[in-house]
């Protein structure tokens, strides 16, 4: 198709055409390849994203802010809380910003409140930052933050698969998304029944791909 075609083109120029497609949502057939194209944008994509997440309409809100938080940008955390005051029943913003912030906000009495509590209590440009204190709190030991220099080095890669080992879905989640990021490619989440075999996969992928 011709959606498909420009998201092969990855051509910055088409930035615009593709996130008004994105806009129209998952419903629509031409969601995906929109979606993908943006992804092979890289950050004119993300830059084409904030645009959709500071738009005054809540359809584009939506669209832009969800990419945004799948990519761990923090400035994600606005729009989705934003999204999240006119609708607290949308599982999928609870979800996002649930990863984003390294924090079940889902299991909350009152998940709106306590996501704008945590909004007043962190730093609104550090996305980092979230997810390593929600490792923290979860038992982990964190590296420095220049282990997560550049993508990452093997200290924090090796954190990220022991994160992806926890029991908490947010941060699981946000570490597989970190992962994809350090070995280029997607993750396939594993079931209960493969998930021992799973992250131990992923921690050998990891050792191998440092030892280059």
């Amino acid at each position: 198709t011709a959606v498909w075609a420009l998201a092969e083109l990855a051509d910055p120029r088409c930035a615009t055409l593709l996130g008004s497609l994105l806009t129209r949502g998952s419903a629509s057939p031409l969601y995906a390849e929109a979606r993908r194209g943006l992804q092979r944008l890289g950050e004119v994509g993300i830059l084409e994203c904030m645009r959709l997440a500071r738009a005054n309409g809540a359809r584009a809100q939506r669209e832009g802010a969800l990419f945004l938080a799948e990519a761990g940008r923090a400035e994600a955390a606005p729009a989705l809380l934003s999204l999240l005051a006119e609708a607290p029943g949308d599982a999928r913003v609870l979800f996002e910003l649930s990863v984003l912030a390294g924090q079940d906000f889902q299991n909350e009495e009152h998940p709106e409140t306590a996501a704008f509590e945590w909004w007043d209590l962190v730093v609104h440009d550090d996305a980092l930052a979230w997810f390593l204190a929600g490792v923290e709190r979860a038992g982990l030991r964190t590296p420095p933050r220049e282990a997560f220099a550049d993508g990452a080095t093997l200290e924090g890669a090796r954190l990220l698969v022991e994160a992806a080992a926890l029991d908490q879905p947010e941060l699981v989640e946000r570490a597989l998304r970190e992962l994809e990021r350090v070995l280029g490619r997607a993750l396939v989440r594993a079931g209960a029944a493969e998930r021992d075999e799973f992250l131990a996969g992923l921690r050998d992928e990891v050792e191998r791909r440092f030892a280059r």
